[in-house]
């Protein structure tokens, strides 16, 4: 009797553990890669390259979008990513969030997220790779995707398009 009582004790703290794990998981329902992507600074201001990603939310439901950011060693650096969102009153930009790429995005809306470096003497190049999950099992398409990237030396600035999922919806 008490090895019953302990079996059942253990199985309840599993699926406590497990529903809470789940729960909090971010589950991809798709996803897409974007290489090409790189952040420097160099000694002064006047180089740098960034590189920024246009997502647009082509469905009629709310999605979860994830932008993570590697390194050309796979280490995570998506601290460097900032979510921006545009401002009809004024010529500017509206931050969302700083150091994450996680940010939710209603049907027909469009967000910037925005890899730079704010230290000097580093050289980062590597992928991303963006994400969406959704509460409507029924999604499967949701989001189309634009990358640029900028190498600024001085006054001189190069942009270079980066395709992601070849334009398509993912």
């Amino acid at each position: 009797m008490k090895n019953w009582k302990y079996l059942m004790l253990a199985l309840v703290v599993t699926m406590i553990v497990g529903t809470a794990a789940s729960a909090s998981a971010f589950e991809a329902r798709g996803s897409a890669v974007i290489t090409g992507v790189a952040g420097r600074v160099g000694s002064s201001s006047t180089y740098y390259d960034f590189t920024e990603v246009n997502v647009t939310n082509i469905a009629g439901s709310a999605v979860t979008v994830r932008v993570k950011v590697y390194d050309h060693d796979g280490t995570d650096v998506t601290q460097y990513c900032t979510v921006y969102t545009g401002d009809s009153s004024r010529p500017s930009i509206v931050t969302i969030a700083t150091g994450t790429g996680t940010f939710e995005l209603q049907p027909a809306a469009t967000r910037k997220v925005l890899f730079q470096l704010a230290v000097t003497n580093k050289n980062i190049f590597g992928h991303a790779v963006i994400e969406w999950s959704s509460t409507d099992e029924k999604l499967r398409k949701a989001i189309i995707a634009h990358a640029r990237r900028e190498k600024r030396h001085g006054d001189v600035a190069h942009t270079t398009s980066l395709s992601v999922d070849n334009g398509q919806a993912f």
